[in-house]
């Protein structure tokens, strides 16, 4: 698959549908051998930056949810 946009180029659901593609076409026996090896290191491309992002939202989220709790509390007069 040359053709093939960056991961990174991709929505997250574009990514997860390519992926699950991918693996429905493996799971089937859908993928002959001479593309085999194209197939799996694009999933396993896949897989690394799907990977990546969920690991940077559940970062993000770690580093806003004090200031979101702070806020809270500012709102509702809670100093604890």
């Amino acid at each position: 698959m040359t053709d093939a946009r960056p991961p990174a180029e991709l929505t997250y659901e574009e990514a997860m549908a390519e992926l699950d593609a991918i693996l429905t076409e493996l799971d089937r026996g859908q993928v002959d051998v001479d593309s085999l090896t194209a197939r799996l290191a694009r999933g396993v491309e896949l897989i690394e930056d799907l990977d990546a992002r969920i690991r940077r939202a559940r970062d993000d989220l770690e580093r806003l949810t004090p200031r979101l709790d702070a806020l809270g509390r500012q709102e509702t007069g809670d100093r604890t």
